[in-house]
């Protein structure tokens, strides 16, 4: 523990030194480097207004980046199959759509006729 400690505090005198040491930069270096800024801030300016009216994205490209993009658009189309997959052809625990649009409802019918409750209650027994 006490040679972590040592070694922090030679990492923040090392630190404190490079702080207060500031190198000087040569009036050239300093030229080109503030041309060469000049030169690609110029190339983010629109040259007129209808360049920049340009830019502007699409109703479009808007409605898909709300979306999130390419990642949140696919997600969503993958989900749509997945659930029309679903829906044509249902896991074995789930009731068959097409049976159940064509299946005929009865009013008269009792939904529990083939359910004894004794049969139950001696299947919980067991």
């Amino acid at each position: 523990m006490a040679e972590q400690d040592k070694a922090l505090k030679e990492l923040d005198a090392l630190f404190q030194t490079a702080r207060t040491d500031q190198p000087d930069l040569s009036d050239g270096l300093m030229a080109a480097i503030l041309d060469d800024a000049t030169r690609v801030q110029d190339t983010f300016r629109p040259t007129s207004m209808e360049g920049a009216a340009l830019r502007q994205p699409s109703l479009w490209s808007r409605f898909f980046a709300t979306l999130g993009g390419g990642f949140g658009v696919g997600g969503l189309i993958t989900a749509g199959l997945a659930g029309i997959w679903i829906g044509v052809a249902p896991p074995s625990f789930l009731p068959d759509p097409v049976d159940l649009a064509t299946a005929s409802v009865s009013l008269d019918s009792d939904p529990f006729d083939g359910f004894d409750l004794s049969e139950l209650m001696s299947e919980d027994l067991q």
